[in-house]
């Protein structure tokens, strides 16, 4: 009797050390919005901003509370033996101590704090991929980058009565912000070039003096407006929740659009060169945006819309004016200048076609009733 009550006692102790066979959808997320997600010799490196198939792990509850994070293609996560913070993946068979972690509130958000150290994992953010140096003027901070704490993440899929509305609603809020509207901008580029040509004198043989040989001014002038329909989609809208009870989420819209437009570019060297034709072109743009959501005891408060991503680009240019195929390049230039000019922009409308969506009463009533069940 005593030797059977000794075998039950160790195997409900192995069988609780095991992870479950199955366990919670998962993205471990850097400050700035990207992704970690499993490289070469263990390594972990943040790029993409919408969760896909490398960046899903699975989140596995383990005895006293604790969790093990299991990576797409196998491994589990696991802290680094040099200094016990920064996570890798390693090929253990099970989790042991530096592959068990703790799920801790941080901030509104979730992290994990590793149980060999105590301490929270965290990311050197050069690894995390390009990172914006405005505030430094485009040069690199002075000193060894800090380490940013990596946040957990479940992930969700929105009911289908949003996964169909939502994509029609900002379409259409997004088509109304560009249609009947004519951009219109005169732009002058001055254009100097010079040359030093040998003037010489008794003390210095080698003298030369810098002579101007070419000054002008040139103007462009840029008038666009949208020629059709404008193609826009969204790819995909993953909502991303607390790991911890009462803490805050994310809804992700990963947006693509393709705009057909129409215009006039007149190029023009005062008191000298004149030429002007029509033109047809398509500017394509790839954006992802996130959507603070915030808990507030049993409501859902739905934040302000920010672009983590954007890229615009033309895709086709074609001029009407023979004349003006010789300053394509130049045109082309002056467009994808404007585009860029026009950055903040353009941001701005898509966080504003976003917040004008959620805002909808089609979409506010189901959307908060069904985060207000998320726990």
């Amino acid at each position: 009797m005593l030797r059977k009550t000794v075998f039950l006692t160790w195997a409900v102790v192995l069988l609780a050390a095991l992870p479950a066979a199955a366990g919670e959808k998962i993205v471990l997320r850097v400050p700035g919005g990207r992704l970690l997600h499993a490289a070469e010799h263990g390594r972990l490196q943040a790029e993409s901003f919408v969760p896909a198939a490398r960046e899903t792990f699975e989140m596995v509850s383990l005895a006293e509370g604790r969790v093990a994070v299991k990576a797409p293609e196998g491994g589990w996560l696991a802290v680094d033996a040099q200094d016990d913070r920064t996570p890798r993946l390693d090929t253990a068979a099970k989790p042991g101590p530096r592959e068990t972690f703790e799920l801790v509130p941080v901030a509104g958000r979730s992290a994990l704090r590793a149980r060999v150290s105590g301490e929270l994992l965290a990311f050197p953010p050069a690894a995390a991929g390009p990172q914006q140096t405005a505030a430094t003027g485009g040069r690199a901070p002075a000193g060894p980058a800090p380490l940013s704490a990596v946040e957990i993440y479940r992930i969700r899929e929105l009911p289908a009565i949003l996964q169909t509305g939502l994509p029609a609603l900002v379409r259409g809020l997004a088509a109304k912000e560009l249609t009947g509207k004519e951009y219109d901008k005169t732009r002058k580029h001055k254009v100097e070039k010079f040359i030093d040509l040998p003037d010489p004198t008794l003390k210095d043989l080698t003298r030369t003096k810098r002579h101007q040989v070419l000054g002008l001014t040139e103007e462009y002038r840029l008038q666009a407006k949208l020629d059709g329909e404008a193609d826009i989609r969204l790819l995909d809208m993953p909502l991303l929740t607390s790991c911890c009870k009462g803490g805050s989420g994310l809804m992700l819209f990963a947006v693509q659009a393709s705009l057909p437009v129409q215009g006039h570019v007149q190029y023009r060297v005062p008191d000298a060169a004149s030429a002007s034709t029509g033109y047809h072109t398509t500017v394509w743009l790839a954006a992802v945006a996130e959507v603070p959501l915030e808990r507030a005891g049993k409501d859902v408060t739905v934040g302000s819309p920010r672009l983590l991503d954007f890229r615009v680009s033309l895709v086709h240019l074609k001029l009407s004016n023979d004349l003006l195929e010789m300053a394509r390049r130049q045109i082309e230039r002056f467009v994808n200048h404007e585009l860029q000019r026009n950055d903040e922009k353009l941001r701005e409308q898509a966080n504003r076609a976003i917040k004008k969506a959620l805002a909808s009463h089609e979409v506010r009533l189901p959307l908060l009733g069904y985060l207000g069940l998320l726990e």
